[in-house]
């Protein structure tokens, strides 16, 4: 028979307040290659938006027949894919480096905020700002999204929560 032996001794309740209080603050210490892994599961996210002409589990209404007549005599594709007849707007949501893509970091009553959108300024008017279009959203992820951006967010979390275990 094999035994294994468990030994529980109190902990400094200084000590204790002291690691709970570092771990409380982890998110607010996370440094730019933990927010950049956070940020690129965004823009995973938005990506799967345009691959999937959807947002937030939501399809993006059908392009009206006009618009897939006047795509045709651009010599771009017809009903498909929407919002990505050059690539720009979609890239301008899922590329770091695209001139209008924006992401910006900041803490707020103790809470950690990331703003990651787009510049372009089709965006207002393709997101519902045109009474004239359907609002087509690009930055409202589903709810897998929103899940595999959760694990990513915890192990980031458990990864500095480890890092104060050493110290």
């Amino acid at each position: 028979m094999t035994s294994s032996w468990l030994n529980l001794q109190p902990v400094d309740p200084g000590k204790l307040g002291r690691v709970l209080d570092a771990l409380a603050r982890t998110p607010l210490t996370m440094g730019g290659k933990e927010r950049r892994k956070i940020a690129d599961r965004v823009r995973l996210g938005i990506a799967r938006n345009f691959t999937t002409e959807s947002a937030g589990g939501a399809p993006w209404p059908q392009l009206a027949v006009s618009t897939v007549m006047e795509r045709r005599r651009l010599g771009f594709a017809g009903a498909h894919p929407i919002h990505q007849r050059t690539r720009q707007l979609k890239m301008s949501w899922t590329e770091r480096e695209h001139p209008e893509h924006s992401e910006s970091w900041g803490q707020f009553a103790g809470t950690v905020v990331l703003v990651l959108g787009s510049t372009d300024e089709r965006v207002a008017w393709l997101s519902g700002d045109n009474p004239n279009i359907p609002a087509r959203l690009m930055g409202v992820l589903s709810d897998a999204d929103q899940a595999g951006l959760f694990d990513v967010i915890a192990y980031q979390l458990e990864a500095g929560a480890s890092r104060l275990g050493g110290k």
